[in-house]
């Protein structure tokens, strides 16, 4: 089907007969017919791509109505039940048993809430506040992490929901006044730059035991959520950056990298905002707003 914008799908149930049968898609009265695109009448009638306000497909549907009309063995019985769906037609559609999604997500609270997550590659995130505004919505990558940095929320809680082909929806509700643990857990990784804001050069400090130092990752990208400078795949390999230096500090690895504004083909990145994402075993395990001004 072209792309036209909003479609509305008429469906329909089968329509009984008791002295003959129809095939539902097809329409023919041989059920074993095979298909094909001349013989697929039946289910073009139901898509109806010129109409685009869903007061257009409300008037049309009340033409459906259950019935039984005929006598003996010309009864027929009608089972007509209209679903209306109004959605973009690159929408894919798929069949099978939706399987449990293995998400796990982080909250770091602030006057500019920081959401992260973990799921499927291509996984669609959203979070929305108690009155169910959006407040912003974002596609996983290819390693299937994700991040959000939201505008002052005004609600008590608010609710993200995680979605992915055949996936059952990952969906939970985080409290945003007096949460304490995802600040705990940043501040056992002691993740910082400094100065903040910068120009040109920043220094990013955090802490790690020399065990997960081996299975870090730490990155720069952008509010796009595009990775502007990376290290991989361990921080044993400082060449991304400019400088690295591990130390000592009550027995986790402090590790400091001087990041002098320039991404991986060595340009100077523009001003703005930029996050630094300290991942251990492909997991983001803090992370922290940095402004580069000029």
């Amino acid at each position: 089907m072209e792309d036209a914008g909003a479609v509305a799908l008429i469906g329909n149930t089968a329509t009984t007969y008791l002295n003959f049968s129809v095939a539902m898609v097809t329409g023919n009265q041989n059920p074993f017919n095979g298909f094909s695109p001349d013989e697929m009448g039946l289910f073009d009638a139901m898509m109806h791509p010129e109409y685009n306000s869903i007061g257009q497909v409300l008037t049309e549907v009340k033409v459906a109505a259950d019935r039984v009309t005929g006598m003996g063995e010309d009864l027929i019985t009608w089972h007509n039940y209209a679903m209306n769906l109004l959605g973009d037609p690159s929408l894919s559609f798929f069949v099978g048993i939706p399987q449990e999604m293995n998400a796990t997500y982080q909250f770091y609270p602030g006057s500019n809430p920081l959401i992260t997550v973990q799921a499927e590659p291509g996984a669609y995130f959203a979070i929305t506040d108690e009155n169910g505004v959006l407040l912003g919505a974002d596609f996983t990558g290819n390693d299937g992490s994700g991040f959000l940095n939201l505008d002052p929320v005004t609600t008590d809680n608010i609710i993200l929901c995680i979605t992915a082909k055949n996936k059952i929806p990952f969906l939970v509700e985080i409290i945003v006044t007096g949460s304490t643990q995802n600040l705990l857990a940043n501040s056992q990784n002691q993740l910082s730059n400094y100065p903040n804001p910068f120009n040109p050069i920043t220094t990013i400090s955090f802490n790690l035991t020399t065990e997960n130092l081996e299975n870090a990752e730490l990155a720069i990208y952008n509010v796009k959520g595009q990775k502007v400078k990376g290290l991989s795949p361990s921080l044993c390999h400082p060449e991304p950056f400019d400088k690295l230096r591990t130390g000592s500090v009550e027995g986790r690895g402090k590790t400091t990298v001087i990041w002098n504004g320039r991404d991986n083909t060595n340009e100077q990145v523009s001003s703005g905002i930029y996050y630094c994402v300290l991942k251990q075993n492909n997991t983001i395990i803090a992370s922290k707003k940095m402004i580069l001004i000029k």
